[in-house]
């Protein structure tokens, strides 16, 4: 696969390369989190779970997955 075919994102401060098209629901199974479990930012941004499928991640993007939390 060429680099022109590819996006390179930073993951929880790691640089990795993913195939064009890859979206974060992708990613979040791609790296065995519990879809539920995990929340998922990019960018600084939260993405909501039922948002991952069509949440296409492009050149650049930093995307965190953390545990969410609850109470004040």
């Amino acid at each position: 696969m060429d680099e022109t075919s590819q996006v390179a994102i930073e993951l929880n401060g790691e640089i990795r390369t993913f195939p064009l098209g890859t979206t974060l629901a992708i990613v979040v199974a791609e790296r065995g989190y519990d879809p539920i479990s995990v929340a998922t930012a990019i960018n600084g941004s939260f993405v909501a779970r039922h948002m991952r499928q069509a949440c296409m991640l492009g050149q650049g993007d930093v995307v965190v997955f953390f545990a969410p939390m609850v109470g004040g």
